[in-house]
């Protein structure tokens, strides 16, 4: 696959999550990442999700993506390169970025994103008009 970096969304809402096929959490709060995605995506909204498992690891990726019937973007980096750029500390962490790249919610551990507070937070950034 293609190296993307996250030049590729500017101008875009961006939810960037980083996760790990291992991870518990990940599992929890993915069924609700996907409904969000459902919901926003047509709207405009991009969704990353990306993995840090091991390289050699793409089985384990592609069963958890069919295991959970995920349509974002799901990216793996087995190198941690996203980690030390964002100075995550595990997994999952998740980003917001607005049309600018700016970071507008950090997010520690597994959430539910089709919440309202977060479904009203990324309609907000998606009203804003791309510069």
């Amino acid at each position: 696959p293609r190296m993307k970096s996250l030049s590729d969304y500017r101008g875009e809402v961006v939810v960037l999550n980083i996760w790990a096929t291992w991870c518990i959490p990940c599992r929890t709060e993915m069924p609700s990442m996907e409904k969000l995605f459902k919901e926003l995506g047509p709207k405009g909204l991009k969704m990353v999700a990306v993995s840090v498992d091991n390289a050699g690891e793409e089985q384990k990726i592609r069963d958890f993506v069919k295991e959970y019937g995920l349509t974002f973007e799901v990216l793996h980096d087995a190198a941690g390169s996203i980690q030390s750029i964002y100075r995550t500390t595990g997994v999952p962490e998740t980003f917001v970025l607005d049309r600018d790249g700016v970071i507008r919610k950090k997010w520690i551990g597994a959430d539910d994103w089709a919440s309202e507070g977060n479904r009203r937070l990324l309609e907000q950034l998606l009203a804003q008009p791309k510069s």
